[in-house]
């Protein structure tokens, strides 16, 4: 069994669909089409940890002694290729985030990604919904976001989007990418967003940027939760550089 097959299965049982319908109300959403795009699965304590991946093919590099990053407690969001290996993963600490929106209090790490020691290397890799890719491969067009939410947002308007793993691009990351004609990025706005999309002008040709309206937030998934998915997707319609900002406010309202 692919390890794509396996995740489905896990993520569709009625368990996992009620841990993650919480977290998706954590985040705003209103389902749960994103978490569910990636295959996502919540692991609340080591027991279940070992009874749903103990006996998969990942199990020998996911619990090594030195990976720290995948423990139990944390939402595992799974990166596929495009035939539905798994070869890169992002843990997200759903509960700390849910108490610092409770407290205010933003001091603590949310997103754990995999040591070099279990064989992953996030460096080489993108993280995009497993739906995504057929799509992207056929229109060779592709588009990057900083953070997996983001890039999940942006796939489920139909417009295929990985995350990037990091602030740089790995080998692997711009082999990738150079297979693409076209490349949109949805730049946060931040100075790592801005570095990801010096990085990409540099390394690549035809890099489209999409900017996100300040007045918004900082982060394209905020953007599609306030104005819906089809006002984003007429905001974009032009070729080219695309700018929101630019855009009149009153077209989303």
């Amino acid at each position: 069994m692919r390890e794509l097959d396996y995740f489905t299965q896990i993520n569709q049982s009625a368990k996992q669909q009620g841990y993650l319908e919480k977290i998706s109300e954590s985040r705003g959403y209103t389902s749960n089409e994103i978490l569910n795009s990636y295959r996502a699965v919540f692991i609340p304590n080591g027991n279940e940890m070992m009874e749903l991946l103990g006996s998969t093919s990942i199990s020998k590099m996911l619990f090594t002694p030195d990976n720290r990053s995948f423990v139990p407690g944390k939402l595992f969001i799974p990166g596929f290729t495009p035939l539905g290996h798994l070869v890169t993963y992002v843990s997200y600490d759903a509960i700390a985030r849910m108490e610092a929106k409770e407290t205010g209090k933003y001091d603590r790490p949310y997103y754990f990604y995999p040591d070099e020691s279990t064989g992953f290397k996030k460096s080489n890799f993108l993280l995009m919904p497993y739906d995504s890719w057929e799509k992207a491969l056929e229109t060779k067009e592709i588009s990057i976001a900083d953070g997996v939410f983001d890039a999940g947002a942006v796939s489920s308007c139909d417009i295929p989007c990985a995350a990037n793993l990091g602030t740089t691009l790995g080998a692997g990351v711009k082999k990738i990418l150079s297979t693409f004609d076209r490349v949109s990025i949805y730049k946060d706005n931040d100075s790592a967003g801005t570095e990801l999309y010096k990085e990409l002008t540099r390394n690549l040709r035809n890099v489209n940027l999409v900017k996100i309206p300040p007045a918004v937030g900082k982060d394209i998934d905020g953007f599609i939760q306030k104005y819906g998915k089809d006002k984003f997707k007429a905001s974009i319609t032009p070729t080219g550089r695309v700018d929101l900002v630019s855009k009149r406010f009153d077209r989303f309202k």
